[in-house]
């Protein structure tokens, strides 16, 4: 049975510390919003007010990701990124600098293997996180998925995916 990994990458691979800023009509910093904080379930209700606009900058940046503390899934990834196809699926936006991020820290992925969500996407990133695996899957021809992911909503929306295509989910929750 051919087995692939999945792998998140903030609060996953990494201690995100980076932050989201909510900037105002006039350019202010009006308050900044951690990973957890923005991808609460209320964080609709609470962050998206009028006039705001986000900053997601401290995400792009190699220096910034660099100085994050790695989390047990980032051993894995070590572990295994010469033996299995693992993939990366993330809300980051550059697959380019993630790349160079893995690289430097020794662990060889291909750069079509890191899948940087796009903010113009019309829905919720759990379901693009599904439709993307769905894709690996039927690609990769996987049997069994191993998924380290933090969030509840899209470990259950990529184990969806899983079972629809038959494979087996080994599931690794990093909250």
């Amino acid at each position: 049975m051919k087995k692939i990994y999945i792998f998140d990458v903030d609060d996953t691979l990494i201690d995100t510390k980076a932050c989201i800023r909510a900037i105002d009509e006039n350019g202010n910093e009006v308050f900044r919003a951690g990973t957890k904080v923005f991808n609460a379930p209320d964080s609709t209700e609470r962050l998206l007010r009028p006039g705001l606009s986000w900053d997601f900058s401290e995400f792009e940046s190699l220096e910034q990701i660099k100085s994050e503390r790695t989390l047990e899934p980032f051993n894995v990834l070590m572990a295994v990124a010469d033996k299995y196809p693992c993939y990366i699926i993330t809300a980051r936006q550059r697959n380019d600098m993630l790349h160079t991020w893995l690289n430097d820290a020794g662990i060889k992925i291909d750069i079509d293997n890191i899948f940087c969500f796009n903010r113009d996407y019309k829905g919720t990133v759990a379901h693009w996180k599904e439709e993307t695996l769905l894709n690996i899957i039927m690609q990769e021809g996987a049997g069994e998925v191993h998924i380290y992911e933090d969030d509840v909503n899209n470990l259950r929306a990529m184990e969806e995916a899983v079972i629809m295509l038959n494979a087996t989910p080994i599931l690794n929750t990093c909250f």
